[in-house]
């Protein structure tokens, strides 16, 4: 339900500033980008919460926070003092995937299969694991 009225309300304020310009569904998902218009109308009309990691991605590259709210992907996290930007960025990331994916599939943190599961992303995003077990 959270997802819905985020979507529709950021959908109705694009759309107001696209004044004589494409505002439809389509031109949303591009904007995003890109979602296909099915998915946008999907997310829309009948309701449906993003269910890959890229359209959690594209929202959360445009949003931030309010998408991570509205997804239910925890906000909380704490950043390494001067860790560089971009790696930064790239932690963020790969920490939002492994939630969005532990979440998904309803997995406790605590399992092997979420260990490996936080291990592949992980290491999709160039951390890789060194720590002896």
């Amino acid at each position: 339900m959270a997802f819905h009225k985020f979507i529709v309300t950021e959908y109705k304020i694009w759309s107001a500033d696209k004044l004589g310009q494409d505002a439809s569904e389509a031109a949303f998902g591009r904007w995003l980008g890109p979602v296909s218009q099915r998915v946008i109308s999907s997310w829309l009309h009948i309701g449906r919460v993003p269910d890959t990691w890229r359209h959690v991605q594209a929202l959360i590259k445009r949003y931030g926070d309010k998408a991570r709210v509205a997804l239910g992907i925890d906000t909380e996290f704490v950043f390494v003092d001067h860790l560089p930007p971009r790696l930064e960025r790239l932690l963020r990331l790969a920490v939002d995937e492994v939630n969005f994916e532990l979440t998904r599939r309803g997995l406790d943190a605590d399992t092997s299969e979420a260990e490996q599961i936080t291990i592949e992303i992980f290491e999709k995003y160039g951390f890789n694991k060194t720590v002896k077990s």
